[in-house]
């Protein structure tokens, strides 16, 4: 999924958002460029996998959220794996 620069932290709330059964705010579709119902295809496969992979790059740490990105990148998995006992295993360096 391609999001617009600088959007990691507002793609990841909208997960959030959605993961407990709320609707997002239709602005994060302008803000991210991605539609709310590609985010919802998305959650849907995390949450319906065996085991996840999350790799995070130098975007990722270097958008304006910084270390925020990553804190919630890892609070959508910790909600993942409670509510859907998925496995997740993370690397900073790509597979």
């Amino acid at each position: 999924m391609q999001l617009k620069p600088n959007s990691d932290y507002e793609l990841i709330s909208a997960l959030l958002a959605l993961l407990h059964g709320k609707t997002p705010h239709p602005l994060v579709e302008e803000i991210t460029g991605v539609p709310i119902s590609v985010m919802e295809e998305m959650l849907d496969m995390m949450k319906n996998c065996n085991f996840g992979a999350i790799t995070v790059g130098l975007g990722l740490a270097s958008s304006m959220g910084k270390y925020r990105n990553s804190e919630i990148a890892m609070n959508l998995v910790k909600e993942l794996k409670q509510l859907c006992q998925v496995h997740f295993w993370s690397s900073s360096r790509p597979l």
